[in-house]
């Protein structure tokens, strides 16, 4: 138990609540800190967003690059074919 936690749960003890329910309840009770380390929906969503973008982005690099290599191997097969 936190600091809290304990001061929670020694005051609810000593309001005559059972030790049980006291200490169940003081577990239940998030501090500020730990209230601040929980990631709110927005959050989320801004981070979700970015990682679309940053996805979208990967495979449009991707597909130019695959792209250029296809017309490096036909320009390479048609040289090599006039070659021969």
């Amino acid at each position: 138990m936190t600091t809290t936690s304990m001061e929670l749960y020694e005051a609810l003890v000593h309001a005559g609540v059972d030790k049980d329910k006291a200490k169940a309840a003081a577990h239940a009770v998030i501090t500020r800190s730990e209230a601040e380390k929980l990631v709110s929906r927005d959050k989320l969503d801004a981070v979700r967003q970015t990682i679309i973008a940053e996805i979208k982005e990967s495979r449009a690099s991707t597909l130019q690059w695959v792209a250029t290599m296809l017309v490096g191997q036909a320009a390479v097969i048609v040289t090599l074919q006039q070659l021969i």
